[in-house]
């Protein structure tokens, strides 16, 4: 038996090499965790600064959108006036453009993609200035950053351009594909799966736009979309894992204060554990951007 047991796990065998490739595996994490949390604890004004910044975006960008979200709920109201209140169909298509008008369709219609566009694109440039500065200052604290900050911001802002572009397209062949896929004939896949497909592939490609995050201090332009792509596979064990681990951590944390605030419903208490949640959350990114640069630096 000792003699079978050598021979299972001399350093050439199969067994023994997956056993090193797990140990090898789980140590890069744990050193990853232990330095990130190291750091993090290190630089508590620096990490201040960064929790203040995702804060400080998240309150800015509520505060624009109150002047956009009325508007286009108003739109919408006068939209659904117009067809009688009711969504046409076969049995009342009749009564439901009874009072239809093209022009004042057109008029909302209109209105309504305006508020949309304006309020996507100042929730953009909010984005690329708070989140070029706290991931600017991410790379500063594990002592990983090469470019200028004019450098970098260019490269953030091409990043994401780029990005914004992508989530556009998939966003609209996906509108196409569940349309297609319940009216068009096809009925390929119930209701629910198209859901679920369209998120598993907007799931994927956010991977991809993860694994970016962590090259822009390294690469810019189109080298960095290469090596993008190169990373994202070459290192799949591992980023992937830590991309799931962090959806599995936030929807882990949402989930339980989304509980607590319903057991307290209707009270003060309900507000402030929606608080806490909140920043909470605030810190487990801050958190959470520390392991990835330093986890992308040791594999």
């Amino acid at each position: 038996m000792h003699l079978l047991s050598v021979l299972l796990h001399r350093p050439n065998s199969p067994q023994w090499q997956a056993g090193n490739t797990m140990n090898s595996f789980f140590s890069t994490f744990w050193k990853s965790l232990q330095s990130s949390w190291n750091t993090y604890w290190s630089h508590k004004k620096q990490v201040g600064f960064i929790v203040l910044s995702d804060v400080l975006f998240f309150l800015i960008l509520s505060f624009v959108s109150m002047f956009f979200v009325g508007p286009i709920f108003e739109h919408l109201y006068a939209i659904g006036e117009l067809f009688s209140g009711t969504i046409p169909s076969e049995e009342n298509i009749a009564a439901s453009l009874s009072n239809f008008s093209e022009e004042a369709f057109a008029l909302h219609y209109t209105a309504v993609i305006k508020y949309v566009v304006l309020l996507l694109f100042i929730a953009f440039i909010l984005w690329i200035v708070f989140q070029g500065f706290i991931w600017k200052k991410t790379f500063a604290l594990v002592g990983k950053t090469k470019v200028s900050w004019p450098e970098f911001y260019k490269r953030f802002t091409l990043l994401h351009i780029f990005w914004a572009v992508v989530f556009l397209v998939l966003f609209s062949l996906s509108v196409k594909f569940s349309l297609k896929n319940l009216f068009g004939g096809l009925a390929l896949l119930t209701e629910q799966q198209v859901i679920i497909v369209i998120l598993l592939v907007h799931l994927l490609f956010c991977y991809f736009y993860f694994v970016s995050l962590l090259l822009v201090e390294k690469y810019g332009g189109i080298h960095l979309l290469k090596m993008m792509v190169v990373e994202a596979v070459k290192k799949f064990k591992y980023l992937f894992v830590a991309y799931v681990g962090i959806l599995f951590d936030l929807a882990v944390i949402v989930w339980v204060f989304y509980q607590l605030s319903r057991v307290f419903l209707g009270s003060w208490m309900a507000s402030f554990l929606t608080l806490i949640g909140f920043l909470v959350v605030m810190l487990y990114l801050s958190y959470v951007r520390i392991f990835l640069v330093v986890l992308g630096s040791k594999i």
